[in-house]
């Protein structure tokens, strides 16, 4: 039997000249929902994708799938090592830190209807509210029961944002709330693996101990392999000064401190630790291989003026993309975001760096904004058109996702705070500019050539990284 899309469209076709092959065609189709009517105004508010609560933006599902009646659903994942002891339950920026270097990943999600999973819940955890009243718990599991007692799980919003902590007391009496399940809809529940409930894959109410985790430390894949593995990153406890691993395929990414003494010093770290190029974040594309700014723009400049080429684009518009490639990360050009990132003091300054990241220095500096100045010195307003030049400058501040519409200033000291907040509000006008322009599709589209460019020679530098780590594994 032919099932392609040319045999079906021939059959549509057949069905225009025959009506009773018109209505069997119609019996075996599913209904097509019904869709909201799509209107411009709807398009530009889900346009400024900096806008996380915005009360003009709807739900993108229905123009996407129509309204369907679907059962909610909920995604659920165990992980060993939590930024949390006995002593201390992590802050919500310590969380949010931890999950912007640790996030969700496809290999470590059991995903069910919403329903089941606040059946399964409220289950489990009354049968942890049974076992710590008991008198003969052993002091290991005591202290597992405190770790719960700081932190048994926390919920991400749809968007992945970090939306409640649940000590185990406080989930104990949110379950008997009203409405509780409901707000358990679209969202992802992070669980310490103590909180056990999971057997052989499935969700066990009664299933005590130690849940299988994501983040165990089993090795992934064979010594010569290089591809990342199911899950990219490694999480270990680290009572001295974390450092790297021995296997050179994987980097210190973040160190989160989990014990810290009346001094505030550190006495105990929790060490992220990246496969060499799984990159999730600017910051995870900033770490790898030593690459001088430099080098890293003109990469990027050969890959922009590659793409306009093979796309056959204007030249304005490669020049501009080519333009933009070379000023795009002169803002890490900044004191601040080289120490931040912990570059070597000789040969800079850098693009990429070993870090890990002291995201403490940079301030809430954003490099895109530091760029800016100098993306505006090579658009000579002499030889560049006006849109031209808004263009450049656009590409440059929006290609990490930002200037969607506004760009803060924060943490920069190229100029008074007067001029840097003005250059912040043209970095908002000069959006709604181009979104006239260009449209919301066009303006990303071109904003994702350069990104694109940008992420294809982080990863070129990242093959020089991992090759160096397949001869010194060859070297052991």
């Amino acid at each position: 039997v032919d099932g392609s899309v040319a045999a079906l469209r021939s059959l549509a076709n057949r069905a225009e000249r025959e009506p009773e092959l018109a209505e069997l065609l119609l019996r075996a189709t599913t209904p097509e929902p019904l869709y909201p009517p799509l209107e411009r105004a709807t398009v530009e508010d889900w346009a400024m994708t900096q806008l996380r609560l915005h009360a003009g933006r709807p739900e993108v599902a229905p123009w996407l799938r129509g309204w369907v009646d679907t059962e909610a659903r909920t995604r659920l994942i165990w992980r060993r090592q939590l930024p949390v002891t006995p002593e201390r339950a992590p802050s919500e920026n310590e969380l949010r830190r931890y999950v912007e270097v640790a996030p969700p990943l496809l290999a470590e999600v059991l995903e069910a209807e919403t329903a089941i999973v606040f059946d399964w819940l409220k289950k489990r955890l009354k049968e942890l509210d049974k076992e710590r009243s008991k008198a003969s718990l052993d002091e290991g599991r005591k202290e597992q029961l405190a770790l719960l007692q700081r932190l048994a799980f926390f919920v991400l919003d749809p968007d992945g944002e970090l939306e409640r902590v649940f000590p185990l007391d406080d989930a104990l009496r949110w379950v008997g709330s009203k409405n509780a399940a409901r707000q358990l809809a679209g969202r992802t529940l992070i669980f310490s693996s103590l909180i056990g409930g999971l057997e052989s894959g499935g969700l066990d109410a009664k299933a005590k101990g130690t849940a299988p985790a994501a983040d165990e430390e089993a090795p992934f894949g064979g010594e010569s392999d290089l591809d990342p593995p199911p899950v990219t990153f490694r999480v270990r406890q680290a009572t001295e000064q974390a450092h790297e691993l021995e296997d050179p395929r994987w980097r210190l990414r973040e160190r989160l401190p989990l014990r810290v003494d009346a001094e505030g010093e550190v006495l105990c770290w929790l060490a992220v630790y990246k496969w060499t190029n799984a990159a999730e974040t600017e910051e995870d594309r900033s770490v790898g291989r030593p690459q001088s700014l430099a080098e890293h723009q003109e990469w990027v400049r050969e890959r922009a003026e590659g793409e306009a080429q093979s796309l056959g684009l204007s030249e304005s518009l490669e020049r501009v993309l080519a333009a933009a490639a070379l000023s795009h990360d002169e803002g890490k050009r900044a004191r601040r975001w080289q120490e931040a990132f912990r570059a070597p003091s000789e040969g800079g300054p850098y693009a990429k760096t070993l870090g890990p990241l002291n995201v403490a220095l940079l301030g809430g500096y954003r490099h895109e904004f530091g760029s800016l100045p100098y993306a505006a010195e090579r658009a000579d307003p002499d030889r560049w058109t006006d849109d031209e030049r808004d263009l450049l400058l656009h590409l440059v501040a929006a290609h990490h996702g930002y200037a969607r519409p506004f760009l803060r200033p924060d943490g920069c000291e190229q100029a008074p705070p007067s001029r840097l907040e003005s250059r912040s509000r043209e970095v908002t006008l000069r959006y709604f500019r181009l979104q006239r322009r260009w449209g919301p599709w066009g303006l990303a589209y071109l904003e994702a050539l350069l990104r694109a460019a940008d992420q294809r020679a982080s990863r070129d530098n990242d093959a020089l990284a991992l090759a160096g780590a397949k001869e010194g594994l060859r070297a052991d």
